[in-house]
């Protein structure tokens, strides 16, 4: 018997079910070649590992630069704070200790109120200091030469050391906070020691100053 035709609509059917399964199986089976992606191919890794080699020569060369650069602008302020301590009569290890305090050695530091270089002096009191000694000055952007505002804080310091006959705990305390307003306090509160009076009187800043100061002090001297 010759078969009958089969039904177109339900032929058509058929046809569109198995090319659906059909295009699901290859879709379902296609992997995509990421060798580009992931580096899996060998020119993909080299190039990778020429680019992260070169990258990790230049932070490393970076980082050295850097290091390089703080150790020698280190030594470049501590070798003035010997020479001007000695210059005038201070100990190394307090200058060096004011300069962490103050600046962190860094001479280019500015304060809030407008304190320039490693020590952070103040353009007015940079200008009478040097005045009084017969020092050139030319303005507040001389502070940021390091010797020169080495030199002229160790002449303030040791002056603030001998108007306090030597006491750590106010002439420090004056060096940050002025000599007035030290004063004022030491005639307000007589019965205190030095120590209680900073501690307990001064403002907030000089309180925490003077013993960082003092501890850097003792470190240096180690």
């Amino acid at each position: 018997m010759i078969p009958s035709r089969p039904h177109l609509p339900t032929a058509r059917r058929t046809l569109r079910r198995r090319s659906r399964r059909t295009a699901w199986r290859k879709l379902a089976s296609w992997r995509p070649d990421l060798r580009w992606l992931t580096g899996r191919s060998r020119r993909a890794q080299r190039n990778r590992f020429l680019i992260l080699a070169g990258a990790g020569l230049v932070l490393l060369v970076a980082v050295i630069v850097s290091l390089a650069e703080l150790s020698a602008r280190e030594h470049h302020w501590r070798v003035l704070a010997v020479r001007y301590a000695y210059a005038t009569g201070l100990p190394p290890g307090l200058v060096a200790g004011v300069i962490r305090a103050e600046s962190a050695g860094r001479p280019s530091a500015v304060s809030r109120s407008g304190a320039r270089g490693l020590m952070q002096l103040m353009p007015a009191t940079a200008e009478e200091v040097a005045r009084k000694h017969g020092i050139r000055y030319s303005g507040p952007d001389d502070l940021f030469r390091p010797d020169l505002n080495v030199r002229l804080g160790t002449l303030y310091l040791a002056w603030l050391r001998k108007r306090f006959r030597d006491d750590p705990w106010l002439y420090i305390a004056a060096y940050n906070a002025g000599p007035g307003a030290i004063e004022r306090l030491r005639l307000r509160n007589p019965e205190l020691s030095s120590e209680e009076l900073i501690r307990q009187c001064a403002p907030a800043e000089t309180r925490a100053y003077v013993p960082t100061v003092l501890r850097y002090w003792r470190e240096e001297t180690r």
